[in-house]
């Protein structure tokens, strides 16, 4: 999800813009699917609810989208424009 919202992002604005519109992007998505999974857990498998992974996803979440931001800025974008040294 970092990757698709970094191209939709990056083109429009400086980096620093990109950056937080990707995180936000990310977790929101993520707080979505924890959502979804909190709901068929209780409605259809009767399982109890877990705080740790649902905060251990949010993590991972957030963590996956600013690992893709910094490999995009570092490794895909043209060093010309890189501002990530």
């Amino acid at each position: 999800m970092g990757f698709f919202f970094i191209y939709v992002y990056s083109p429009l604005q400086r980096v620093t813009r990109p950056v937080l519109k990707v995180l936000l992007s990310v977790f929101l998505i993520g707080i979505s699917w924890e959502i979804f999974e909190f709901v068929v857990n209780n409605v259809i498998g009767r399982i109890p609810f877990d705080a740790g992974d649902t905060l251990s996803d949010i993590f991972w979440d957030l963590t996956g989208g600013l690992i893709a931001t910094f490999y995009f800025f570092k490794f895909i974008m043209p060093s010309s424009e890189n501002k990530i040294q």
